[in-house]
């Protein structure tokens, strides 16, 4: 339970950071969703390590349902609920552009996290 509820407050806190993000720039709220995407997995999990699980396969589900969740909600459905009804279509401001902007950042951050390994590289 307290997992769950970690996870859902996490998703709302990165909605709140992604939606100040896309006020100053679309693509500053483009690179927090792919940088949230790539170090949610990390965060899931601690989280699901201070849960009870009878077999590695509940574990494994649980980590991939929270991930999944958490990448689904902070990439489609945060940028529609923060994008005005009225600039849906608009050119500038629109959903193409703000998609654009997700498509390249996740090309972007995923290639240079790959080259740098961070997480690697903290591991060991």
């Amino acid at each position: 339970l307290l997992a769950s509820i970690l996870t859902f407050g996490s998703i709302l806190a990165v909605a709140k950071i992604v939606q100040f993000a896309d006020v100053l720039h679309y693509l500053g709220a483009a690179f927090c969703i792919a940088g949230f995407n790539l170090a949610f997995p990390e965060f899931a999990k601690v989280l699901v390590s201070l849960e009870s699980h009878p077999n590695e396969s509940k574990l494994q589900m649980s980590l991939y349902w929270k991930v999944a969740l958490f990448r689904w909600v902070n990439t489609a459905i945060v940028i529609t609920v923060i994008t005005p009804f009225t600039h849906t279509l608009a050119v500038e401001e629109g959903l193409i552009p703000q998609i654009f902007g997700i498509f390249f950042a996740e090309i972007v951050t995923t290639n240079v996290i790959q080259l740098t390994d961070v997480w690697g590289h903290f591991q060991r």
